[in-house]
């Protein structure tokens, strides 16, 4: 092959790479669609009245969950109204019922109740949006309070 020919062909595959890289594949499969945002509460006092039955195990005065904590506490898990989850993580619920909630028996409760937090969940509480609370003074019961309902419920 005489040098000019090998220049053609190398100036052609030259051509023809740049030209195929830079244009789109063939067939482009169409972007995904949009994942809608999930609506955040307003505020997370209803949220955070449905783990009330979680506080004696969160404070130390049962060995386990009661049964009626696990099923809220999965079903909020699974909702975008887990993010309310962060006042409990972050100290906000132990201040509510005035009553020092255990570090240890909260990161438990996940697994006493057979499911997982969502790594996403942590992200969120420290870049937030996290509603508040809203808890006008006398609407939640004292530990006491939530204690003797505890006892009460067959």
């Amino acid at each position: 092959m005489s040098k000019s020919k090998i220049i053609a062909f190398v100036v052609v595959c030259t051509l023809l790479a740049t030209a195929a890289a830079g244009a789109p594949p063939p067939n482009p499969s169409p972007p995904p669609p949009p994942q809608p945002t999930p609506t955040l509460p307003t505020n997370c006092m209803g949220t955070i009245s449905q783990l009330l039955s979680c506080v004696p195990f969160l404070i130390g005065r049962a060995g386990a969950p009661p049964a009626d904590c696990c099923r809220p506490f999965r079903d909020i898990v699974q909702r975008p109204e887990r993010v309310c989850f962060c006042h409990a993580l972050t100290g906000a619920l132990s201040r509510l019922i005035s009553t020092p909630i255990s570090s240890t028996r909260l990161a438990l409760l996940p697994l006493h109740c057979g499911t997982l937090i969502p790594p996403s969940l942590l992200v969120n509480c420290v870049v937030g949006p996290v509603p508040p609370i809203n808890s006008p003074p006398g609407t939640l019961p004292t530990i006491e309070e939530a204690t003797a309902m505890e006892a009460d419920d067959p």
